[in-house]
């Protein structure tokens, strides 16, 4: 304890002085794991009972390991945990609040669901685990901005919504494997470019911003099926869409006026007027 003590109390020294500094692979799974709760008001709960002695890391509750009992899997939610392995239990709920450092995640988890626990925090998106391949941090209070550019290139599903992100979205850089995008309910701003979304990707979520400016939407791919794009500050008079079977929401809060002769449609791709919802 002595040991892990003054290793921890180094490491707040250096890196206060140098960020990004420590490489994480020196670092046991234990320590890492220890240093990424350090300041959640929840921690508690992966303590022994009554004191601040964390159990080993992997009898804590949410995570679930490889066969080299590797942790590959984190999902924390104030109502239950799931390991993938067992049914979630609610016998001792996590207390919401504090903050979280996501930058000390180990290399080896791929999953990582940290749900409706109001926690702070920035997300360097460039030193996460580079075999992420989900991110689930929705309904948190994380601030600062979002950097696509550094997200794992191996992410299927991103879901950040219900924060406190701002700034810009990159969407012509996202991991081209990406099928799932929420980014809704945050304060991100600019404009949207949709001319170089992944092939891949089938669902985008980005409703409740402030994103303002123009759409074009030709080059959608035919696998995108949903856009929810209402409550921003989006506006134009005409909108040409370039994808079979897409469904738009929310355009009359988002200050767009369409009508259906509005819509140009190419290679007559939507034949049913059901595939576009306009609301």
């Amino acid at each position: 304890l002595i040991v892990l003590f003054n290793q921890m109390l180094s490491l707040s020294f250096v890196c206060a002085d140098t960020l990004g500094c420590i490489d994480t692979a020196s670092l046991s799974q234990q320590t890492l794991f220890e240093l990424v709760v350090e300041h959640m008001t929840g921690k508690s709960i992966f303590c022994e009972p009554d004191t601040d002695t964390f159990l080993d890391v992997h009898d804590w509750r949410g995570v679930a390991m490889d066969t080299n009992r590797n942790i590959v899997s984190v999902k924390w939610a104030p109502f239950g945990f799931s390991t993938g392995l067992h049914t979630p239990t609610v016998s001792k709920r996590m207390a919401t609040g504090g903050s979280i450092e996501l930058n000390w995640l180990p290399s080896s988890v791929s999953t990582l669901e940290i749900i409706f626990l109001r926690l702070e925090g920035t997300v360097d998106t460039a030193r996460l685990p580079r075999g992420l391949t989900k991110i689930d941090i929705s309904s948190n209070a994380m601030t600062g901005t979002f950097d696509t550019s550094g997200l794992p290139k191996d992410l299927q599903s991103l879901q950040i919504h219900r924060n406190e992100f701002e700034g810009s979205l990159n969407l012509t850089n996202l991991p081209p494997q990406l099928m799932w995008l929420h980014a809704g309910f945050n304060k991100l701003s600019g404009s949207l470019d949709f001319t170089r979304l992944p092939d891949s990707l089938s669902e985008v979520y980005l409703q409740g911003n402030a994103f303002e400016g123009t759409m074009n939407l030709e080059t959608l791919s035919p696998k995108l099926r949903i856009i929810m794009l209402h409550d921003n500050n989006l506006g134009q008079k005409d909108l040409r869409v370039g994808c079979p079977k897409t469904r738009f929401r929310g355009f009359k809060s988002t200050g767009i006026s369409l009508t259906a002769s509005s819509i140009v449609m190419e290679r007559k791709c939507i034949r049913k007027r059901s595939h576009l919802e306009i609301v």
